[in-house]
């Protein structure tokens, strides 16, 4: 088999259908089979970016707590 026979036949084998593909003769075998593609990976959604006009809250000092009332009273002070 010649180099061009041999670049037809894989032509013809890309064009088919077929997913293998063996030609044996007294001289040569070969075999031809299409890679199986793995799964692709899902595409996860993409955060858009914020809008560089939005203020970012500033973060309270360290020493702030925010205001809790006492707890209610079950009997008069002392």
């Amino acid at each position: 088999m010649t180099n061009q026979e041999l670049k037809d036949l894989l032509a013809r084998f890309e064009g088919s259908s077929l997913s293998k593909l063996k030609l044996s003769t007294q001289e040569f075998t070969i075999e031809m089979e299409r890679a199986v593609s793995a799964p692709a990976a899902p595409v996860l959604p993409r955060r858009l970016p914020q809008p560089p006009n939005r203020r970012a809250m500033p973060s309270p000092p360290p020493w702030w707590a925010p205001f809790t009332p006492p707890p209610p009273r079950s009997s008069p002070p002392l």
